[in-house]
């Protein structure tokens, strides 16, 4: 019966194949779903519908696709494609179940390890990093041991260590993403700022994806290099468009952009910044970055009202964020409110960030909070 079934579902996906060929994507698309009333749980249909639904950049729909495929679990190429795919949309709990048991099979090629070394870092799994690394015998390079030994340094908070570590394999490997982005990670926990704008420079140039491109306007923006932040914020926003990247990339890119315009401090590029910071609130009204940028557009156009607004939105989704809780505690001590509450908010921002520069610039403006100076020349 299942030999019936299986010649029974040719027709329509040898059509289906042969349309996608064309460029007919959506009548292809009729064809391979046509194959499946006919046989659901045919790994061939659901790969072609991976790959019709990949070239639409359809993410969703590809990663769903790619996973129903595995019903034949030696299916390799649906495992890469997923993997891959899952990669570029920030779904890293799909790339760990795509590689593992290719993983563990010990046949993974090196680049699709040190991805499977990412997702684990990404999402906090010290242990099964370790175990990753147990098992990385004479058969894999130093280069990937020492990028997962360097993973496992961040995770371990010995960032001096890392970029020890991270510096060897970004050398061996200075196009790959995984490694760039893991080394940049661990230079600016060091404060080395403008080497890890160099290490991503470098990948960005090389990589279709926006995540270089976005670490760096990141990382300008604490550097004060406003227009270097709106560029790669905007080749960021073009690359995601391209890639299978999530909304969140474009929203978390029109953040920074608009957040940079309004630092800048001239006039035209302060009121552009309404338009940018408004599109990106627009993907997600919920951003912290949207939320920040649009509390200091409302404080460089004198709206104290709508700045507290939204500093007060932004601490409650963002409740470790402490840029939030310093900019609020700031608005409240420059303000003719209760000062306890600007005090509080600002304790909040040094408990979050004691030895960073949050917590530093709290711990100055609450000295002159009870010293009773006036704070942002309003007190």
């Amino acid at each position: 019966r299942n030999e019936r079934l299986e010649s029974a579902t040719l027709p329509f996906l040898a059509y289906g194949l042969a349309l996608a060929h064309q460029g007919r994507m959506k009548a292809a698309g009729v064809q391979f779903r046509n194959a499946l009333q006919v046989r659901s749980n045919d790994y061939r249909v659901h790969w072609a519908l991976c790959r019709l639904n990949d070239k639409r950049l359809k993410t969703k729909e590809t990663i769903s696709h790619c996973r129903l495929s595995l019903s034949n679990p030696h299916f390799l190429p649906a495992r890469l494609k997923m993997a891959v795919v899952a990669e570029q949309y920030g779904d890293w709990g799909s790339v760990i179940e795509a590689l593992a048991p290719h993983i563990q099979s010990g046949r993974a090629t090196a680049p699709f390890v040190r991805r499977y070394a990412r997702a684990l870092s990404e999402t906090g799994g010290m242990a099964d990093l370790q175990r990753l690394r147990n098992g990385l015998g004479l058969k894999w390079s130093l280069t990937d041991r020492t990028f997962v030994d360097g993973l496992l340094a961040i995770q371990a908070k010995d960032n001096e260590e890392a970029v020890v570590l991270l510096s060897r394999a970004s050398d061996a490997l200075p196009k790959d993403v995984s490694v760039s982005m893991a080394y940049a990670k661990a230079l600016v926990a060091t404060n080395k700022r403008d080497r890890a704008i160099q290490i991503l420079d470098w990948t960005a140039a090389h990589s279709e994806g926006p995540d270089a491109d976005l670490a760096v306007a990141r990382i300008a923006l604490e550097t004060g290099r406003y227009s270097r932040v709106v560029q790669r914020a905007s080749q960021a926003r073009k690359k995601a468009k391209r890639t299978h990247s999530p909304t969140s990339v474009r929203a978390q890119a029109l953040a920074l952009e608009g957040h940079a315009l309004v630092m800048s401090g001239r006039s035209a590029r302060v009121r552009r910044a309404r338009r940018v910071i408004a599109r990106s609130l627009k993907l997600d009204r919920d951003l912290p970055e949207g939320l920040l940028a649009a509390g200091l557009y409302a404080l460089a156009t004198r709206d104290s009202a709508g700045a507290l607004v939204r500093f007060q939105r932004l601490v409650a989704v963002a409740p470790n964020e402490p840029r939030g809780f310093f900019h609020l505690g700031r608005l409240l001590a420059g303000s003719d409110r209760d000062s306890s509450a600007a005090i509080q908010a600002l304790e909040t921002a040094i408990r979050l960030d004691p030895d960073g520069v949050w917590g530093v610039k709290s711990t100055s403006l609450i000295q002159r909070v009870r010293s009773g100076a006036k704070v942002g020349g309003l007190r």
